[in-house]
């Protein structure tokens, strides 16, 4: 190239190109970022959901469990009856806290080290009702962006901007 004003106009719309790819990457990622609250916050509002409707379970199967003088074997029954129904684990205890009936899914769900962990309901008559659910606040980790301190998040802007500066 022969001709300065070619170069120059070469040098800037290179700058340019490569600015448009920048702030491109950091538009996406913080779209993805973005996404990754956004689902978050959605994902702990289910949790309260379920959390709720674990509790009305629970409610339903209290009223459907023989009282607490009935045989253990009838109490047991009903109680892997509606874990069955419900496709929810539970296991029931005396007053004393003696385990009374055990559904073979929370005996599953108990010896996995995962996201479910027992609930305890406490029914009227002194027996506990035990239901497993997901772990509340049990998430991912965050993305690498919500791992770094706020001021580090725009430093890859700030990098950007003086590179093109330095372009141009």
């Amino acid at each position: 190239m022969k001709s300065l004003y070619l170069r120059i106009w070469l040098t800037v719309v290179l700058a340019l190109a490569f600015f448009g790819i920048g702030a491109h990457a950091l538009f996406q990622r913080e779209v993805r970022l973005e996404r990754g609250r956004v689902d978050a916050q959605l994902s702990e509002r289910a949790l309260d959901r379920q959390h709720d409707r674990v509790l009305a379970w629970g409610e339903l199967v209290e009223r459907a469990l023989p009282p607490a003088d009935a045989p253990t074997a009838e109490q047991a029954r009903v109680v892997r009856d509606w874990s069955q129904r419900l496709r929810l684990p539970l296991a029931l205890d005396d007053a004393q806290g003696e385990r009374i009936a055990v559904s073979d899914s929370f005996s599953r769900a108990a010896g996995e080290a995962g996201p479910r962990k027992p609930f305890a309901l406490k029914l009227s008559d002194g027996r506990t009702l035990w239901l497993a659910r997901p772990a509340p606040g049990a998430r991912a980790d965050p993305p690498l962006g919500e791992r770094l301190p706020p001021g580090a998040r725009g430093a890859g802007l700030l990098a950007l901007l003086a590179v093109l500066l330095a372009a141009v």
